[in-house]
């Protein structure tokens, strides 16, 4: 009898150590998620409409108003107007990093006009300036920052959609680049001398 058991004891061990059929392949696979459609994917040509107008409604208005008040709103198209296209596609990051760059600019641009400024006079609309060198050198400073601030957003601007375009092939499961569209791609960048420049990529 002791030597049957043996056998016995080991089988019955090793039928209660195997899974139910179908426990293990359940365990395995994961409840696949729904597909993405096209219709629940922001429109890259829609997040270009967003961008363009909250941008060139503020600066357009800043220009008919005028003075102080017209050049704040100027001020504030260009600096907040392309966010909108990157909130509506989901690109938040790469829109918080063109404010933060312009911010900067702006920033700058502001400081340096104001260190100018405690050196002496330096109305840059006014002829009568003790000295106008320096008023020129705000002038110039100001106008420079303005125009790297603008250059900047129109960046942000023209390149919303293909920046939307690859978040939605990355939710579709792609990397990103399986489904890119035709567009252009421009960004600032330094080089090694300590100048700026832009960077164009275009996409065929």
């Amino acid at each position: 009898m002791g030597v049957r058991r043996g056998p016995l004891l080991a089988a019955a061990l090793l039928a209660a150590s195997v899974p139910e059929p179908g426990a293990a392949f359940a365990q395995e696979v994961a409840p696949a998620e729904p597909d993405v459609t096209a219709a629940d994917l922001p429109a890259p040509g829609s997040a270009f409409i967003f961008s363009l107008v909250t941008t060139a409604a503020p600066v357009a208005g800043g220009a008919l108003i005028g003075e102080e008040a017209g050049l704040g709103l100027i001020g504030a198209g260009l600096l907040f107007g392309p966010l909108s296209g990157y909130a509506y596609g989901d690109v938040m990051e790469r829109g918080g990093r063109g404010l933060g760059f312009r911010a900067a600019v702006a920033g700058g641009t502001v400081a340096g006009i104001f260190l100018m400024c405690q050196l002496g006079e330096c109305n840059p609309f006014s002829d009568t300036n003790e000295d106008q060198d320096l008023a020129t050198g705000a002038l110039l400073v100001g106008l420079v920052g303005s125009a790297v601030v603008g250059g900047s957003a129109l960046i942000d601007v023209l390149s919303v959609p293909d920046h939307v375009s690859r978040r939605n092939a990355e939710r579709r499961g792609g990397t990103g680049s399986e489904s890119r569209e035709a567009g252009l791609s421009v960004a600032p960048y330094a080089t090694p001398s300590g100048g700026v420049g832009l960077a164009a990529n275009v996409r065929f």
